[in-house]
């Protein structure tokens, strides 16, 4: 995986780091009764690790179609040549993510660029339309900042789940310190291993 500025590729790197990996036993068996759309038992799916088996037939992607939003299969038999009759088994397996969708990972991101505000950090992120990270002026972040809102955002989604160790520091959750304060002591480390950081002025801030 490339990493770059979009969202996209900074969600995997978030679910590591909060231990919400790609589980693929989601397995749901139904049998048909007249409705052609099959509710997923699983939230946070995968859609494109989705195979749908009508009577131990695996259909093609043509056949069905995956809404998001209501977690349902619907399958319509286009291409195929098979048809679903009472009685018909249907097996949907799929893999699926335990705790987080990426929207909900998406928003948390959003909120991480709040603290590097807090700390006077010298780039102002936010999300563009097409969810690609930039600041204003249009700076592009780079890796070690795109890997340090990855952290940030982390802490926030599980505070008492993170453990980072690199050759240049290591953050550990601690239950006795609150997330503003692991943030905090994220910030510093970070900004230690740097050297000096340039921090934009209190002016500017009040513009933003």
């Amino acid at each position: 995986m490339v990493l770059d500025n979009c969202i996209v590729n900074l969600i995997p790197i978030i679910r590591g780091l909060i231990k919400d990996q790609l589980d693929s036993s989601g397995r749901d068996v139904f049998v048909y009764e007249g409705d052609n759309q099959f509710v997923l038992c699983r939230d946070f799916i995968d859609s494109t690790t989705i195979d749908v088996c009508l009577n131990g037939e695996s259909l093609p992607s043509q056949d069905w179609q995956f809404n998001n939003s209501k977690n349902k299969v619907e399958i319509n038999i286009i291409s195929s040549g098979l048809a679903l009759n009472t009685g018909d088994t249907v097996i949907i397996t799929y893999s699926f993510y335990k705790k987080y969708s990426d929207l909900e990972i998406r928003q948390y991101i959003q909120s991480s660029f709040a603290y590097f505000v807090e700390h006077r950090y010298k780039k102002c992120f936010y999300i563009t339309d097409t969810d690609k990270i930039i600041a204003i002026n249009n700076l592009i972040p780079n890796k070690r900042e795109l890997y340090f809102i990855c952290l940030i955002s982390s802490i926030l989604i599980d505070p008492m789940n993170i453990r980072v160790r690199t050759s240049e520091f290591t953050i550990t959750a601690n239950r006795d310190k609150s997330d503003r304060e692991q943030i905090a002591e994220a910030f510093a480390r970070y900004q230690r291993f740097l050297g000096e950081v340039d921090y934009l002025t209190k002016d500017y801030y009040r513009d933003l």
